[in-house]
């Protein structure tokens, strides 16, 4: 375990008396800001910001150490804990200690196994499959926004592979409702990590936009469960949501 006067050790950009190192993050951009750090101080350092000293890491030996769960055990940070305003206390969200992240991990540990994994290859490829079609069908003088579209097939094939629901996203111009209230209240999570909580505060509009998103999501997810509720009786999907 590291102590606090390790952590003291650490590279570090020199921080503001004030307002620590939130202004050596882009918030447009944090996680090419943390390439460009990481580039100067090395696989390991931290930063001080609103919620506290964060140490990031990059490098494929210091992940290894970490993820050794006999030694180290699942932490919470200040991002995550702004998840937790959608998202709850779900598996990702869920404090370590908290028996709904023991209950949660029994349920869907078993879903992530290769065997299990398989299962969702079909869903994998179908949306895939989506995108390339799209690609294709745009000629070669195009321009892509590939983080969009990438965006579009991160969470179409979640919703396939763990919900047996459909956004179509690529059968449209503008994304599914749900994508884009996600997209927007994930950006605002990390986001925040990145200000002054009194800064937070004062964005009126940006908070009114985050509840708007966070009802949206709610509404969808109420709709869908009830939707798996009132399914062909006798049928039962091999999916997360059946599990859940």
């Amino acid at each position: 375990m590291t102590t606090q006067v390790e952590t003291a050790t650490l590279p570090q950009p020199k921080p503001h008396p004030i307002l620590g190192n939130i202004k050596d993050l882009d918030p447009k951009a944090p996680v090419l800001s943390m390439i460009r750090l990481a580039r100067t101080y090395g696989p390991i350092y931290r930063l001080s910001l609103p919620g506290g000293d964060v140490i990031f890491i990059s490098s494929q030996a210091l992940v290894d150490e970490l993820s050794d769960e006999k030694r180290f055990e699942k932490g919470e940070n200040q991002a995550l804990e702004n998840l937790r305003e959608f998202a709850g206390d779900g598996l990702v969200t869920a404090h370590g200690d908290e028996a709904s992240w023991g209950k949660a991990h029994r349920i869907l540990m078993p879903v992530f196994s290769p065997a299990a994994m398989r299962d969702m290859f079909d869903g994998m490829h179908d949306i895939a499959d989506q995108l390339l079609t799209r690609w294709e069908r745009f000629g070669g003088g195009a321009v892509i926004d590939v983080v969009d579209n990438m965006t579009r097939l991160t969470l179409d094939t979640i919703a396939l592979c763990a919900m047996s629901y459909r956004f179509n996203s690529f059968y449209q111009n503008e994304s599914h409702p749900f994508v884009g209230a996600l997209t927007r209240a994930l950006a605002e999570a990390v986001g925040r990590t990145a200000r002054h909580p009194l800064q937070s505060r004062l964005m009126l509009p940006t908070r009114r936009r985050y509840a708007e998103d966070i009802r949206l999501m709610h509404r969808i997810a109420d709709d869908l469960i009830a939707q798996r509720k009132t399914g062909v009786p006798g049928v039962v999907k091999k999916d997360l949501l059946s599990r859940m």
